[in-house]
């Protein structure tokens, strides 16, 4: 039965919401939003990743990724290489002002982390990532 105290879908809404204010408060000194840091992240752990897979694993549309890539290529943040398999792709890399603006957010999120994660055991923070990675799973595997 619904219970709108315990909705899971409000308690993660809420969590990311709060997650992000406090982040973006601490990484506006190093001039970078949580959503480029995140982007940077994928993009040095994925040399070469294309802007549909880099859209597809922050779960978010084409358009607006293509958009924050567009203005991190003009800050000269990453660059984008033709694909040698299809023209018509476009491979992204980070620049060396954006390995370096990323190494500097890096302790900033590093801190911020451990420091809420020191309220709560590694167990309980495991459980609720694969509890919400199974549910995630589970109404993917709904549609199919």
């Amino acid at each position: 039965m619904f219970n709108f105290d315990n909705c899971i879908t409000l308690i993660s809404k809420n969590f990311s919401k709060l997650f992000t204010i406090e982040i973006e408060k601490r990484l506006k000194a190093g001039n970078i939003s949580w959503l480029q840091f995140l982007m940077l992240y994928n993009i040095l752990h994925q040399p070469g990743i294309t802007q549909r897979q880099l859209s597809h694993k922050m779960s978010t549309t084409e358009p607006s990724i293509g958009r924050q890539l567009s203005d991190m290529e003009h800050a000269g943040l990453i660059d984008r290489t033709e694909s040698p398999d299809d023209r018509r792709v476009r491979n992204l890399q980070l620049s060396p002002q954006g390995q370096e603006l990323y190494q500097k957010a890096l302790p900033i999120v590093e801190e911020f982390i451990s420091g809420f994660k020191a309220e709560i055991s590694n167990e309980e923070f495991e459980v609720v990532v694969r509890t919400l990675n199974k549910m995630s799973d589970i109404i993917v595997n709904l549609n199919r």
